[in-house]
């Protein structure tokens, strides 16, 4: 990416784009090195600087990238700040273009505040506020519901976080396996354990689930001294005639 930038072959939008994934690339998993990120930092940042050469959209991205660094120094204000950007260069362009393909800029910055205020501010209303944001864009898109849910554990609502990823199954594809065992861990938590081993028992019945699963839907239907924990028992121990396919109780 680098390279191509430097070829000087390539409009301004898409070398934003290029900078603003290696601000993340490096941050998230350091897949280049602190040199060509702190390369990719400032070229993005006197790209950024000119008005008007770079589209709201790509800007967008940028500065929801950029905000990252900020983010990781545990910099509040800094961090809102970029943030404030990334949200003014999403309605921008929204503004422009009001298509439903354009939302995902204004969709990422929701899911990008949410993690700022599970994360770094510990805002719980405020996290609460984005999610709601989030799935006001797309009631139909599943994860959304899962992103939520995932802040209501975070801080301590297994109860109200169950209900949304039971949601989010019932909405769909994708990730419909992992919402479903995240569903019955926060009842599990919350204190629901039949509709917890429901759930579990569901994944056992529908999918070849993990060891892990199987061990955690047992260790629950022993505890309600449940019909099932003999065929999961077995399924443990590797007897298929008594797995998924087999007779269900209960």
């Amino acid at each position: 990416m680098r390279a191509a930038i430097e070829s000087r072959a390539l409009p301004p939008d898409r070398v934003m784009d290029a900078c603003a994934q290696g601000v993340v690339w490096f941050l998230k998993r350091r897949e280049l090195s602190e040199a060509d990120f702190d390369w990719f930092v400032a070229t993005g940042t006197a790209l950024a600087e000119q008005p008007g050469l770079v589209e709201p959209a790509a800007l967008s991205s940028w500065y929801r990238g950029v905000a990252m660094i900020p983010a990781a120094k545990g910099e509040v204000a800094a961090t809102r700040r970029y943030m404030e950007h990334a949200r003014a260069a999403a309605r921008e362009t929204i503004t422009k273009r009001p298509r439903a393909y354009e939302m995902h800029l204004m969709k990422t910055y929701h899911e990008s505040s949410l993690k700022e205020h599970m994360y770094l501010t510990r805002d719980e209303d405020r996290a609460e506020e984005s999610g709601r944001a989030l799935i006001a864009i797309d009631p139909a898109w599943s994860p959304s519901y899962g992103e939520l849910a995932e802040a209501y554990v975070r801080f301590g609502r297994p109860g109200p976080a169950a209900e949304l990823f039971e949601t989010a199954v019932r909405i769909g594809p994708p990730y419909v396996g992992h919402h479903l065992l995240q569903a019955a861990r926060c009842r599990e938590r919350a204190g629901d354990h039949e509709l917890a081993l429901a759930h579990y028992l569901s994944l056992v019945d529908t999918a070849e689930p993990s060891p892990e699963v199987v061990t955690a839907a047992l260790a629950l239907a022993r505890r309600l001294s449940h019909p099932a924990q003999t065929r999961l028992a077995a399924a443990l121990d590797g007897d298929a005639t008594t797995g998924p396919a087999a007779g269900r109780e209960g």
